[in-house]
């Protein structure tokens, strides 16, 4: 039976709108008119007939028990939900589950925006009630599958976007002179999507979704009237890109019209100084785009000091854009990019602990995206962050967990460049082991600081043993044994958990690699001179 219902979804054009009337009332609401004395609004039935054995034969007719309407409810969303998720429905060019989606949210931004809609309505209630959770299992459930059409996307776009401005107009005639804060969220948050649909979307759109950006206009010039400057400039800049698509089509760079680095920079540093969130990480998102479409950069120096400032914002969409933007400056303008994050994730006195934190993760991801030229930047990464973990503090900081957070961190770093730099991290090894010895000596407290130092310091040698596994006997075979015998000090005798955890663990890789080697265990023979494994005996200077 699903197979014949599978099919029938497929190939029905109006499938979506099938399965919506299950959950949304066929019948217009009785006027109270009509309903008896003795209520004083209408009532559904939630009894059924259905058919039975006859007494003497047949078929006869019984009247069913009734039925919670809830009950009723969640079996056909399962029902539904269920038909949906069939692998023959999971296909890009099956929009049925879009459709269905755009259909319940316009259904039920309708309802909850009518003038007419009465929340005394029993049957109204229910059926708001229905779509909502058929909505709200659809995003559960199927999740990507529900919005896979752009069509659809800015379909619920102008949806949202309308009911905002209904509400409005509403609001207006009501004297209300606020909004409420959460429906401004929402609204920030659709223009937003709406303009990164826009401005970085394909070049070349259908004409249905072109249409739908038409559409949009009817409420952005409303929009742009707002009563609060952000939404107003937002909805005006977003009316003002829909139109310049539509007047210049033959221009492919969608981001904005032929603009030179000063001005998108003036643009940027304005939505950079703006208190709403979403606007803020447009400036940076823009400045990214820029970056990566490798447009020209005439200051790369103003760039880093803007992007490095913005490190400081509390919001993680605005600090992580910010992040973005310096690894793309990284990998587009390495040779300048790389020494000036270096140089300010050392500057203690200029930037705060946290911004160097979030500097040392943006380094990280520049790190990642260099490759195969990573050992030409391998001696300023590797001192860039010893001079960052080499402590500068006076004794009576000990308990500083700030700025022990900031060098266990460039310790984590340096333990991932170190495993990137493979066998160019030969010439620096003595640095690194020294700096993780010094640790493990020195930082013997029991404070936070120390221990987090500590945990540190253990993985780097961790690290170092995973990526680059047995690798590491010929690239510092001089260094192995500092190395074995700094884990086993710290396994035999640390008393924090992570720490022993991690010597412990590092002692078993190095024991694993050892045995592999002295056995010649999954290497060819041939690949040795005169077939012959190349021992290394860590304790050798202790026999």
């Amino acid at each position: 039976g699903y197979v014949f219902v599978v099919v029938f979804v497929q190939q029905l054009p109006s499938a979506a709108s099938r399965l919506a009337s299950c959950v949304l009332p066929s019948s217009a609401p009785l006027r109270p008119s009509l309903c008896p004395d003795d209520c004083a609004t209408p009532r559904h039935s939630t009894s059924q007939v259905v058919y039975c054995a006859g007494g003497s034969g047949g078929v006869g007719l019984r009247q069913d028990q009734p039925h919670d309407y809830n009950v009723i409810i969640d079996n056909v969303i399962d029902a539904i939900v269920d038909l949906l998720g069939q692998p023959q429905l999971d296909d890009q060019n099956n929009v049925v589950v879009g459709e269905l989606f755009s259909h319940l949210l316009t259904t039920y931004m309708h309802l909850k925006t009518s003038s007419h809609f009465e929340p005394s309505n029993d049957r109204s209630k229910s059926s708001d009630t229905g779509s909502m959770r058929l909505l709200l299992r659809l995003t559960e459930d199927l999740g990507p599958a529900v919005l896979r059409s752009g069509v659809l996307v800015l379909q619920c776009l102008v949806t949202v976007l309308s009911m905002y401005t209904n509400q409005d107009a509403d609001a207006t005639g009501d004297n209300e002179a606020d909004d409420d804060d959460d429906d401004m969220d929402v609204l920030s948050v659709g223009l937003s999507m709406a303009t990164t649909i826009v401005q970085a979307g394909a070049a070349a759109r259908s004409a249905d979704e072109e249409a739908l950006l038409t559409q949009m206009l009817v409420p952005l010039e409303q929009l742009a009237r707002h009563p609060k400057a952000p939404i107003a400039e937002m909805a005006s800049d977003l009316c003002l890109h829909i139109l310049a698509r539509s007047a210049d089509d033959h221009k492919q760079d969608v981001m904005t019209a032929a603009q030179s680095f000063a001005e998108m920079l003036d643009r940027s540093k304005a939505d950079l100084q703006s208190a709403q969130v979403p606007l803020r990480a447009r400036g940076l998102a823009r400045l990214t785009r820029w970056i990566r479409r490798r447009q020209p950069v005439d200051n790369v120096e103003a760039l880093v000091a803007l992007c490095v400032h913005h490190l400081a914002d509390a919001d993680s969409y605005v600090y992580l854009a910010a992040v973005q933007a310096l690894a793309g400056l990284g990998d587009v303008y390495a040779d300048k990019t790389i020494p000036l994050l270096l140089d300010a994730l050392a500057q203690d006195a200029t930037y705060s602990v946290e911004q160097r934190i979030k500097l040392s993760e943006a380094l990280l991801f520049t790190a990642r995206r260099c490759g195969d030229v990573m050992p030409k930047y391998g001696r300023a990464f590797v001192f860039g962050y010893l001079r960052c973990i080499r402590s500068r503090t006076l004794p009576n900081d000990a308990n500083d967990i700030e700025e022990a957070t900031l060098r266990a961190s460039c310790l984590s770093n340096l333990a991932e460049v170190c495993g990137l730099l493979h066998w160019a991290i030969s010439p620096y090894i003595t640095d690194v082991v020294g700096c993780v010895r010094g640790i493990l000596e020195t930082e013997r407290l029991a404070t936070d600081a120390h221990i987090a130092l500590r945990r540190g310091a253990v993985f780097v040698l961790y690290n170092m043993l995973q990526l680059m596994g047995r690798d590491i006997l010929e690239a510092v075979p001089d260094a192995m044994t500092p190395i074995y015998r700094l884990l086993k000090m710290e396994a035999s005798t640390e008393k924090d958990a992570v720490c022993r955890f991690h010597a412990e663990n590092s002692v078993k890789a190095l024991d694993t690699i050892m045995r592999g080697e002295l056995f010649n265990v999954g290497q060819a023979s041939s690949s040795r001179p005169g077939g012959l494994p190349s021992l290394i005996f860590l304790n050798q200077d202790e026999r």
